[in-house]
């Protein structure tokens, strides 16, 4: 039934949780994981961080190379081989593309992340993902 599970992560415990329920689903069906973090640029949030951003974005990409590697390294098992990639852009827009372009079977993601501030100004990434994504979405708690 799956074949190839897209999980976002972001290091929250929500997304760890989403990542454990894909594993889960990869085993039983067999299926490929791919952890994907998602750095969104600072100055889609505070246009004066712009005369920054060089610099942030060179962080947030560090600290998601770390993200997913550490994921890897904690969830891989013998079963399941865990994938990861590291994208910049706008989360929900990203991890909608990927999985209508890259034709994934499902989207597994945590219910909160980490981005307060976001989920204010433009709702929560999981629910965007869930309204616009074009394969099943398993939110996960």
């Amino acid at each position: 039934m799956y074949k190839k599970i897209l999980v976002p992560v972001d290091g929250s415990e929500h997304s760890e949780n989403a990542l454990r329920h894909a594993i889960a689903l990869a085993e039983k069906f067999g299926a490929e994981v791919v952890a994907l973090n998602v750095a969104q640029p600072i100055s889609y949030l505070a246009p004066e961080a712009f005369l920054y951003s060089t610099e942030i974005m060179d962080k947030i990409i560090d600290f998601g190379k770390k993200l997913v590697a550490d994921c890897q390294q904690k969830f891989q098992t013998e079963k399941v081989a865990i994938k990861t990639e590291i994208a910049t852009g706008i989360p929900a827009d990203v991890i909608c593309e990927k999985a209508e372009n890259e034709k994934f079977d499902l989207v597994v993601i945590g219910s909160r992340g980490l981005s307060i501030s976001e989920r204010i100004i433009l709702g929560s990434v999981s629910g965007r993902v869930s309204r616009n994504c074009h394969c099943p979405v398993l939110i996960v708690r």
